[in-house]
């Protein structure tokens, strides 16, 4: 027989094991959080471009750094940025993206 307890969101179970004398053994992992960089500079100087940062997966209970499977979604993220006008160029947007 094996029996899943859960612990709230930081923690899932690695291992359940039944020992010999009907006693269980559980073993958890800490879900980690990601710790973001700062973004990085627009990847243009004008018009529009992109700013990316990467996280690292850390233990919410000692600060250490874990594997990334440990965290939830992706380690590195894109957002959009736009720093103005070009000089001499019109300004065409797009509405269909």
């Amino acid at each position: 027989m094996f029996i899943y307890l859960v612990l709230g969101a930081l923690c899932k179970p690695l291992l359940v094991m039944e020992l010999p004398n009907k006693r269980l053994l559980l073993l958890f992992l800490t879900q980690g959080q990601w710790r973001w960089s700062p973004w990085s500079d627009c990847s243009v100087t004008c018009g529009d471009g992109q700013q990316r940062r990467t996280g690292t997966c850390i233990s919410p209970s000692t600060g250490k750094i874990l594997v990334s499977q440990l965290c939830a979604g992706e380690n590195n993220e894109t957002r959009h940025c736009n720093n103005g006008e070009c000089p001499g160029k019109p300004h065409i947007r797009d509405n269909h993206t």
